[in-house]
């Protein structure tokens, strides 16, 4: 079998569903050697599923790792089952202890979900956001209380951390497109509502949001096999420039400001979120009574100055913010989880 591993490829895969699209990164190594790389974004599930299966046929040896995208998923400061209940109702998940210090959950009905989802090609890893977030920052984790964000297309994941260990820690699920048509002074703590529905048989695509730290999922044959859950992304020329073409001309700053009032709304709705988040983190008995001293922001969409504002002007401090390519760090994570069980 050993030997066999030389003969062929090895293979990782990425995936990340988030917004309108699906990512798929890859990287395929020839023993130590990186013989390719590879991004595609795709709009449809199938044609994901199609590119996956045509790249795993030239290889028995491929590892595919997914970014948890289920709603009724989060993280809490503590590892004792008693305690557990104090954060959430963990009588329908699956959970996960991290260094015998803080826990992440996912909902065991939508986790079988993704499951079945992927069946066709099997999954290996199952990551949480938490983990990408606590993975893509652990340079800054460090004795300060840090305030870590990420920012996806449909989701936001928030986590205070403080020398390595979880605080609190808070998901939300975001639909863009509904934020964007509110006035940016509109209560729309309805649209951010997660949805608590464990039990149903048949869910949505629209319904997968993301996982944690879910570090192990090898050789998903059926849910009890996920150890990562176990236990515990013409203007026209000159010349001919009409009448009717400066009435165009006149409109498209229009639509420019439209949209620039769209990204407003959905920045200012984020800071909305963080600010309730951090309200409970505040107040609540159950969490540690700390102020927060940084902020970090991963940023996966492009967010505006306002974001940024908004943040400092509420907690005196000024966000460092960093891009990631989520597709990217899910790899990275893979590639990581291969050689430690290796």
């Amino acid at each position: 079998m050993g030997l066999l591993k030389y003969l062929y490829s090895k293979i990782f895969i990425a995936i990340v569903e988030d917004g309108e699209y699906i990512s798929v990164a890859t990287e395929i190594f020839d023993g130590n050697r990186k013989r390719d790389k590879d991004f595609e974004k795709f709009e449809s599930f199938d044609a994901a599923k199609s590119y996956i299966l045509d790249l795993i046929s030239e290889s028995p040896y491929y590892y595919i790792s997914l970014l948890n995208t289920t709603r009724d998923q989060g993280a809490i400061p503590t590892c004792d089952k008693l305690q557990m209940r104090d954060f959430a109702d963990m009588s329908l998940t699956k959970t996960l202890c991290i260094d015998k210090k803080w826990t992440l959950y996912s909902s065991s009905g939508l986790l079988k979900v993704l499951e079945n989802r992927h069946s066709a090609y099997g999954l290996d890893y199952i990551f949480s956001p938490f983990t990408i977030l606590h993975d893509f920052f652990k340079d800054k984790i460090e004795d300060v209380v840090g305030l870590h964000v990420l920012i996806q297309e449909e989701r936001l994941i928030l986590a205070v951390f403080s020398s390595e260990k979880l605080e609190f820690g808070a998901y939300f699920v975001t639909d863009a497109d509904e934020i964007a048509l509110m006035g940016a002074l509109n209560d729309s703590s309805d649209s951010f509502e997660l949805d608590s529905d464990d039990g149903k048989e048949e869910v949505d695509i629209d319904d997968f949001e993301e996982f944690d730290d879910i570090e192990s999922l090898d050789d998903i044959e059926s849910l009890d096999d996920i150890e990562t859950l176990d236990d515990i992304e013409n203007i026209e020329s000159f010349e001919d420039f009409t009448e009717e073409s400066e009435e165009v001309s006149i409109q498209e700053p229009e639509e420019e400001k439209e949209e620039s009032i769209s990204g407003f709304n959905l920045d200012f709705h984020r800071f909305t979120l963080i600010q309730d988040a951090l309200k409970v983190f505040y107040q609540e008995e159950i969490y540690r009574q700390s102020f927060i001293e940084a902020i970090f922001i991963a940023d996966a969409v492009g967010i505006s100055e306002d974001l940024k504002h908004y943040l400092e002007e509420e907690l005196f401090v000024s966000p460092i913010v960093r891009k990631i390519d989520l597709t990217h760090a899910l790899l990275e994570l893979t590639k990581d989880e291969v050689v430690h069980a290796s």
